[in-house]
């Protein structure tokens, strides 16, 4: 059985890494909102539909997008 301590440590650690995740995504949300404008006028790359429609649907995953991006050879 852990301590209190060791699981007070991993709920801090818990919470770092939701908040670097919630950082991310939010970087992530204008980076979305560029490509919306780039799609609208025509001149957005064809996986970036791919992304808006991953990014709005409700199964959104980092993993998901990480993969679609690789896939697109974006990262």
């Amino acid at each position: 059985m852990i301590s209190k301590k060791e699981a007070r440590d991993a709920m801090k650690g818990m919470t770092t890494i939701k908040k670097e995740l919630e950082k991310e995504r939010a970087r992530l949300k204008g980076s979305m909102k560029t490509l919306r404008k780039h799609a609208r006028s025509g001149t957005a790359p064809d996986w970036s539909q791919d992304l808006m429609k991953l990014y709005a649907s409700p199964d959104y995953s980092f993993g998901k997008l990480l993969k679609l991006m690789r896939k697109n050879k974006v990262l």
